[in-house]
Parts: C-alpha cells; sequence; structure tokens
C-alpha cells in the first residue's frame, strides 16, 4: 500500500526570520536558496498551513506589508 503523503524533508524547507520565536516573515528553501514568500493574497489559511508546517498550533493573525522586514524575493519558474 503506498502512502499518499509525502515523506517529510530530512530538514525544513520553511522557516520564519525577522521575528520572535513563534512569529516572522515566512521563507521557503527552494533549489538550496531561501526566499521570501510574498504576502499577496496571504492569509489565515495561509498562515495556519505554515503554523502546522513547523509544529505550532494555530496562527494567531496573517501580517502583511513586510511586518517583520523586507526578505530577499527568489524568482522561480516552473517548467
Amino acid at each position: 500500500m503506498s502512502s499518499l503523503f509525502l515523506p517529510k524533508p530530512p530538514k525544513p524547507v520553511v522557516r520564519l526570520a525577522g521575528g520572535g520565536v513563534r512569529e516572522g516573515r515566512v521563507e521557503v528553501l527552494y533549489d538550496g536558496v531561501w526566499g521570501t514568500v510574498c504576502d499577496d493574497d496571504w492569509d489565515i489559511n495561509d498562515a495556519n498551513v505554515v503554523c502546522k508546517e513547523l509544529g505550532f498550533g494555530k496562527a494567531k493573525e496573517a501580517t502583511m506589508h513586510s511586518s517583520f522586514g523586507r526578505g530577499e524575493c527568489v524568482s522561480v519558474s516552473m517548467t
């Protein structure tokens, strides 16, 4: 029987930066480079997914407009 879920990566691919222990700018590791997640259309549902991935409970709020500082944006093109 195959699993419907992919195995958890051995190292984190999502992290928080520019804030405290349980708050910050969301960054994602892609192709070996950390990049900031854009907050266009960002909402509490997205924040809940990130919190779950990081092992926290539900998100308290989903802030926007670089509340925790601007990060490095990384362009990604899918083929």
